[in-house]
């Protein structure tokens, strides 16, 4: 804040930190890429960047699109391209025990161990059991699961938890003073779910600063 004039000698500039008493972080979620070779190719691309594309954009990063997961992400994406009408060339699921009613080329228990393309993806190498393939695609899907932001939860110094039921660190409690956690940022996906617990993140907040009844009804 400039609270003097220049030239005058008197303080001219003021710096204020304004702290919040109570604060939710709802930062969501990043997703995981999947390390393999040659994965850093044009063409491959997070399977939420390719939804991005054609729910929000309207278009297809490619003509014939693989899709590798460790996860239903995996599944939904592919799911989305089937229903408008975009070629899905493979569905690679890392899970044994998955199954698919898509109709596509499916591969569970099966992994992307490798790609070819001078300017970009060409081809993958699909590895499963002792079996390996080449696979034509133009552009390759990937969803390793789900990483909580939690980044401004550490920054006083609190250390993430492991938490195996998500695969995935989230905040220690009480990690940063007056800091509520909601939502994918807390490690819950579903989109209902992260509503819900952040409206319930804010209810308390309101309880605990006197403006509002705990009762979720009124």
């Amino acid at each position: 804040e400039r609270v003097g004039e220049p030239g005058q000698d008197t303080l001219q500039e003021c710096f204020w930190r304004i702290t919040a008493s109570r604060a939710i972080l709802c930062a969501g979620a990043i997703e995981r890429p999947i390390a393999f070779p040659d994965n850093d190719r044009p063409g491959i691309m997070v399977a939420s960047a390719v939804r991005t594309y054609l729910h929000r954009h309207g278009v297809s990063p490619g003509s014939r699109i693989a899709v590798f997961g460790s996860g239903d992400d995996a599944h939904r994406t592919a799911r989305d391209l089937v229903a408008a009408g975009v070629g899905v060339a493979a569905l690679v699921d890392a899970r044994p025990e998955a199954k698919t009613d898509l109709g596509v080329p499916f591969y569970p228990g099966g992994e992307v161990t490798g790609t070819r393309g001078r300017r970009g993806l060409t081809r993958i190498r699909i590895s499963q059991e002792d079996r390996e393939s080449w696979l034509q695609a133009d552009c390759l899907a990937v969803a390793g699961g789900w990483s909580p932001s939690i980044h401004l939860t550490c920054h006083l110094g609190a250390r993430p938890v492991w938490a195996a039921e998500t695969m995935a660190f989230r905040a220690a409690q009480d990690a940063v003073p007056g800091l509520s956690v909601a939502g994918a940022a807390n490690g819950t996906y579903a989109t209902f779910e992260c509503l819900q617990e952040g409206a319930e993140a804010a209810r308390i907040v309101l309880f605990e600063l006197g403006r509002r009844s705990r009762d979720p009804d009124l």
